[in-house]
């Protein structure tokens, strides 16, 4: 996000847990949360890049 200009600042939050929704069922897991700041005229573009990158 950040190398492709859609995301000027990106705020790394650390370990946060998760509730997930998966495979038909329910799980928890930790992950690493980030905060993507963007411009308002970026954030469509932002917002249908992220499963790009993240499936």
């Amino acid at each position: 996000m950040l190398d492709e200009g859609l995301a000027p600042c990106a705020n790394i939050l650390g370990q946060v847990p998760s509730l997930l929704a998966w495979n038909g069922g329910r799980d928890e897991a930790e992950g690493t949360g980030v905060l993507f700041k963007t411009d308002a005229a970026l954030f469509d573009r932002a917002i249908a890049r992220l499963p790009e990158l993240r499936p």
